[in-house]
């Protein structure tokens, strides 16, 4: 029986595949998302230096009065009003930048929302942000353009599963380098 089930599974899962390589239409199209204008954080209210001319600070909804800019720089509001921009600090298990932050979360036992403090990667704030995430229940690493970790800009960030990360970082380390294209094709 075991065995007529797992022929089963095989056949659809080869039929899937050969759909998928043929409908052009089922191919992930990287999508950005619009930023309503009352998130961005305005100019003036920065007393530090843009990294380019079109970075953007745009507030997280889940956090504190933070705002995450579209290069991963993070910025949070102080008592007195100011911004204060944040200097994360690499994971050391994998280095990615990561930043100390207040979350509004849920506390079942008091029965109301709170702020807790929580690590947070640079890198899954810009996807949380900017980038249309088709599978963010499986999709929990993230493949930075050229393996620069240090590159947390949000068209250079793709939000990937595992299997996935490990097929661009195979196709990366066999090259040197991989192209957009091959990404989305894996």
């Amino acid at each position: 029986m075991d065995c007529i089930k797992q022929e089963r599974m095989t056949k659809c899962y080869e039929d899937g595949l050969e759909l998928y390589n043929n409908d052009k239409s089922m191919w992930t199209v990287r999508k950005y998302k619009e930023i309503a204008g009352s998130r961005i954080l305005p100019r003036k209210a920065l007393d530090f230096p843009l990294l380019v001319r079109n970075e953007k600070f745009v507030r997280l909804l889940d956090y504190k009065q933070t705002w995450i800019s579209t290069y991963g720089r993070c910025v949070v509001k102080a008592e007195d009003g100011s911004y204060k921009l944040l200097h994360g600090i690499p994971t050391p298990e994998t280095g990615e930048l990561t930043y100390t932050l207040e979350k509004n979360v849920y506390d079942a036992e008091e029965k109301s929302w709170t702020y807790k403090e929580c690590k947070v990667e640079a890198c899954n704030l810009v996807i949380q942000t900017f980038i249309v995430n088709y599978d963010m229940k499986y999709n929990v690493m993230c493949w930075h353009a050229g393996n620069d970790l240090t590159d947390n800009y949000y068209k250079h960030l793709y939000p990937v599963t595992a299997e996935q990360y490990a097929a661009i970082e195979k196709a990366y380390n066999e090259a040197g380098k991989i192209s957009e294209k091959k990404i989305m094709k894996i």
